[in-house]
């Protein structure tokens, strides 16, 4: 990310205007942030409810923590760190790339869902068929997500000749393609997908598949919080739950082996900071 976590806490003023999250009592709801509008994972409906692949998600956890429901408090993704490390709701639920750098600020679950770049253009435009198409094209994406890493890591707008536009949400970058003022929407591939089929005259246009996957973001100090949450993602993935949302959202089975079906040791992203080996026997048994 081009701004450490650090600095996005030092400046982030929208802080104080959320009321900090209250301890965790299995008699208050999971309070948990998304950047809602990113669709499919949150939409706002007119009657004022989220819902969406992690609405659903939430309410899983929530539902095998022992919590009443859960409530999902909308923050957008250049603000969530800060608001997080505020105390202002539990834990991030919004999808969130691991990253050996976002380990050092941020208390991962294991991951749950493999993802990459997905690109999406007016229907009208000229086919993306490499990365070299991009030269001279104006890319709108979501300010602080695994895009704009995607872009400080490798460089990618100054390699391939195309202009950025930062935006603090997906619906602000996705407008600005459709209004004309930007060329190309890029974001995280799930969304795009979905995304591209719901906006009129735009489509699918471009993916570059990574090893990379989504995940929900506590704080250190939270172990004992973060590790109850994630033993409720790995039973959900052991009994088919995230398979059902994955085909409920985004219309296919995930695939055999990945993220979504296969339990990580221990608890954490193995490997990474965060990351704790404990044998799968002496985790709670799944109800």
């Amino acid at each position: 990310m081009r701004n450490s976590f650090k600095f996005i806490l030092a400046a982030a003023v929208f802080a104080a205007a959320i009321p900090a999250a209250s301890a965790q009592d299995s008699s208050t709801p999971l309070r948990v942030a998304s950047d809602v509008g990113f669709a499919p994972f949150t939409m706002r409906q007119p009657d004022g409810q989220v819902v969406g692949f992690i609405a659903d998600m939430g309410a899983e956890i929530a539902k095998r923590t022992g919590r009443p429901s859960v409530e999902i408090v909308d923050v957008k993704f250049s603000a969530i760190f800060a608001g997080l490390f505020a105390k202002n709701f539990e834990f991030i639920i919004t999808p969130l790339g691991i990253t050996p750098k976002r380990t050092e600020e941020i208390l991962f679950t294991e991951g749950y869902m493999q993802t990459g770049l997905g690109f999406m253009t007016k229907a009208s435009a000229a086919p993306i068929t490499k990365l070299d198409d991009l030269k001279g094209l104006k890319m709108a994406i979501n300010r602080g997500t695994s895009t704009d890493t995607w872009l400080t890591n490798e460089g990618a707008d100054a390699k391939y000749g195309f202009e950025v536009q930062r935006y603090d949400g997906s619906a602000d970058a996705i407008q600005a393609v459709a209004s004309g003022r930007a060329d190309v929407y890029v974001n995280d591939l799930q969304g795009v997908q979905y995304s591209a089929k719901q906006v009129p005259n735009m489509t699918y246009a471009y993916e570059i598949l990574q090893e990379r996957t989504y995940s929900t973001g506590f704080r250190y100090g939270d172990e004992e919080a973060r590790n109850k949450v994630e033993r409720a993602i790995e039973c959900m993935k052991q009994d088919g739950t995230f398979s059902a949302l994955n085909v409920k959202w985004f219309g296919v089975e995930p695939a055999a082996g990945s993220a979504m079906t296969k339990v990580s040791p221990g608890y954490g992203p193995e490997g990474l900071k965060g990351w704790v080996d404990v044998a799968d026997a002496d985790k709670p048994a799944c109800g």
